[in-house]
């Protein structure tokens, strides 16, 4: 901490009286002194000034953000800004995010399958019926966007033909949080954001995770039902890139908030959409195809991270438990 200091003390000691512009988000399992004067060496290119500097999470990683103001809002410093980060968070292994301190966020969709959820909750169902490796192949080949989604998802569901829905419920009972998953949704919750789920997965495995979590609002795939087992099929639209992004539209509305006040959250291809409508979409653990489209990335497995990509510092009583997800 002491090194931490007297690196940001030559930055700090010019801290001026106008309000901080945008807010720049360091996360690492360790923030180095070489990685801290890169950043700092490049806010000093587009002549931004540090205006204060926070610890947003200390455990497993390391979170820092350095509010700043642009010299030159209105132009393309911004730009330059995020690009010169980006190249800095590529050669050092870091995720560094830059928004604007004026963005307000009311409302955060997560996606659940390798999301708020390890893994693909279809792909576990599938293993009941001896074609787990089959349909993971083509649920890995859909998240980078090498397989239409509609087309997949039929396709992986047409296999589940027969398979009694008790062995969905107990499936949706015995879905694994990724870490920090809870944590996450009850400290946006005890802010007043509002914070739901929009799955291209299936409507029973999603409601299941909905209660244990206690979210605001859901959607997912409804599967064909007969007698009490899967048919294979599917009833109604499915949730797919473009029905993801209308349904953040849609809850976003219901609510009276702005697209722009929303955040989004996903890993694959199909969750381009609304990642593209939210003010601020982060890609988590993502394919390169949904780094590309997204505001801010997040790298390391633990959910709760998303929140000092918010400006939420993480609550350092419970990310060192390991009893909390």
């Amino acid at each position: 901490m002491e090194a931490l200091t007297a690196a940001l003390e030559p930055a700090l000691a010019a801290v001026g009286q106008q309000p901080a512009g945008h807010a720049i988000t360091v996360i690492r399992p360790v923030v180095s002194a070489e990685l801290l004067g890169a950043v700092l060496h490049r806010l000093s290119t587009v002549t931004s000034m540090v205006t204060s500097v926070r610890t947003m999470a200390t455990h497993p990683c390391t979170a820092l953000e350095f509010t700043v103001r642009l010299d030159s809002p209105a132009g393309n410093a911004e730009a330059v800004l995020r690009a010169a980060l980006s190249e800095i968070g590529a050669r050092c292994r870091a995720d560094i995010a830059v928004r604007r301190t004026s963005m307000r966020h009311r409302l955060v969709v997560f996606d659940v399958d390798s999301t708020l959820i390890r893994g693909e909750a279809i792909d576990v169902l599938a293993a009941h019926v001896g074609k787990g490796s089959e349909v993971r192949r083509v649920t890995d080949q859909t998240m980078r966007g090498e397989v239409d989604f509609a087309t997949s998802l039929r396709s992986r569901v047409s296999v589940l033909a027969g398979l009694p829905m008790d062995v969905v419920d107990r499936a949706g009972r015995d879905l694994e949080l990724t870490p920090g998953a809870l944590v996450a949704v009850r400290s946006l919750q005890a802010r007043g954001i509002r914070v739901g789920a929009v799955s291209g997965g299936l409507t029973p495995i999603v409601s299941r995770l909905a209660e244990r979590l206690g979210l605001d609002f859901f959607l997912a795939n409804m599967p064909e039902v007969v007698d009490g087992r899967l048919t294979g099929g599917l009833t109604g639209r499915i949730v797919d890139s473009a029905g993801k992004a209308a349904a953040l539209n849609h809850f976003a509305a219901a609510e009276g908030i702005s697209p722009r006040e929303c955040v989004a959250v996903g890993d694959g291809a199909n969750d381009i959409g609304m990642i593209s409508a939210a003010g601020l979409g982060i890609a988590f653990n993502a394919k390169p195809v949904v780094r590309a489209a997204a505001d801010a990335v997040l790298s390391y497995p633990r959910l709760d991270l998303v929140l000092p990509l918010l400006g939420i510092p993480v609550p350092c009583a419970v990310v060192d438990s390991p009893l909390v997800a």
